[in-house]
């Protein structure tokens, strides 16, 4: 416990990592545990307003992490993937890598 609160005092208001944090998740837990009994049907709306607000295509994003110079095993083998993916790459991004998918 004593990592989430440092953690909550370090990073700034809005960020993912204070955001997401176990002081608010804490919090958001208790609170949806004693609502619980209370009241089940408004919890679980509330939790569906919730998952609906995430799944949103609008509020969600991808991140796709590789190594190029990895990939390249695989693009030799086929040089038709080998162009699309670099004409994908200079469609999406500014890529200045010296790997072989810079053409």
């Amino acid at each position: 416990m004593a990592d989430a609160m440092l953690t909550d005092i370090l990073y700034q208001a809005g960020s993912n990592v204070k955001t997401l944090g176990l002081v608010r998740q804490q919090r958001f837990l208790q609170k949806l545990a004693s609502d619980l009994p209370k009241s089940f049907k408004k919890v679980a709306k509330m939790l569906e307003a919730i998952r609906m607000c995430i799944l949103r295509p609008e509020n969600t994003t991808v991140h796709i992490a590789t190594c190029l110079p990895k990939m390249e095993f695989y693009l030799t083998e086929k040089p038709e993937v080998k162009d699309a993916i670099g004409q994908l790459l200079r469609r999406t991004f500014d890529y200045s890598g010296a790997g072989p998918l810079h053409v």
